[in-house]
Order: structure tokens, then C-alpha cells, then sequence
């Protein structure tokens, strides 16, 4: 298999993966928002990523720029969370 057909299947199977936790957590929540880094297997400097959202935009926006706020707040302050 070529490694472009191994990248897209598991780009697919990934994608499918968090089809399915977005659905289950859609279950539950009114609103949610899922970023996924993945670094390259070949060049650690590299990274993909992927955001997934479902459910209320303003909601998941107003959330993601608290979070930032509260990140860039505690880089500030020298306490750099990565939670």
C-alpha cells in the first residue's frame, strides 16, 4: 500500500472515530467542539490537526475564546497550563 492510500485511510478511520465521540458527546451536551493535534510520524515537527463541532456555533465560540483568554492569562503569569 502506498503511503498516500495508508495516510487517507487513516485520516478516514480517525475521522470516524471522532464522528462517533461528537455524536455520543451530542448525547449529553448542547454543545461540543473537539481539536485534534496528531503529530507526523516522520517529521515530529510537523503536526496535523482537525476540529470537529456540533450544536450551538455561538455557544462553542464563546467557550473556545474563554479558554483562550483563561491560557493566555496563565502564560502571562508564567504558569503555562496545558490542561
Amino acid at each position: 500500500m502506498e503511503e498516500k492510500e495508508k495516510l487517507v485511510n487513516r485520516l478516514e478511520a480517525n475521522g470516524e472515530l471522532v464522528d462517533q465521540a461528537l455524536k455520543f458527546l451530542r448525547e449529553h451536551f448542547d454543545a461540543v467542539q473537539i481539536f485534534i493535534c496528531e503529530s507526523d510520524s516522520d517529521d515530529q515537527d510537523a503536526a496535523n490537526f482537525s476540529v470537529h463541532g456540533s450544536g450551538n456555533l455561538f455557544a462553542r465560540y464563546g467557550v473556545i475564546k474563554q479558554w483562550i483568554l483563561q491560557q493566555e492569562e496563565s502564560f502571562r503569569k508564567g504558569l503555562g497550563n496545558e490542561e
